[in-house]
């Protein structure tokens, strides 16, 4: 997490949507590892768990809510469930930020593919509320289409890339 926090840091300037969606979401499953690690070795306490957060956690997000704000309105269905979901894992909630990209999601609901509805959907559950016209429209999702871009794939490879991250074909 330390080279990450460091490239966000260093080249937050430089990130887009793509970047900026892909790389709080690696926040939130590099959280998450770290968690369970400490789960597995038995020294995952309420002192370790904040220690974690506000050391790692808190400093990436310092970099990523603003650039959200900033990128939103480009954001296409796939960034803005990712950052739905990234935001549920993390615990951390923002209104303003939540409603906003539930908006940017509603407007996005014809591009909208499953795994975007399930992303939405953790968001939901993780906050206990949710967006009713957004709520309304995912049963319109069609189960037919793909998950992932091409232009979201080389992308996240070059971000990947960067951080050390293992690289995907």
């Amino acid at each position: 997490m330390l080279q990450l926090r460091m490239l966000l840091e260093a080249e937050h300037a430089a990130f887009d949507s793509v970047n900026t969606s892909f790389a709080l979401s690696l926040v939130a499953k590099m959280s998450r590892s770290v968690i369970e690690q400490f789960k597995r070795a038995g020294l995952l306490s309420p002192e370790a768990r904040a220690r974690h957060y506000s050391e790692h956690v808190a400093p990436c997000l310092a970099v990523l809510q603003p650039l959200v704000y900033e990128h939103i309105d480009a954001f296409d269905a796939w960034d803005t469930a990712l950052c739905l979901w990234a935001f549920a894992s993390l615990d951390y909630y923002d209104r303003q930020l939540f409603e906003l990209l539930c908006s940017r999601a509603l407007q996005l609901r014809d591009e909208l593919k499953p795994i975007d509805c399930a992303n939405i959907m953790v968001a939901f559950g993780r906050w206990g509320h949710y967006h009713p016209e957004l709520l309304r429209s995912l049963p319109q999702v069609r189960s037919d289409t793909h998950t992932h871009t091409h232009t979201h794939r080389g992308r996240e490879r070059d971000l990947r890339a960067r951080t050390g991250a293992c690289v995907l074909p």
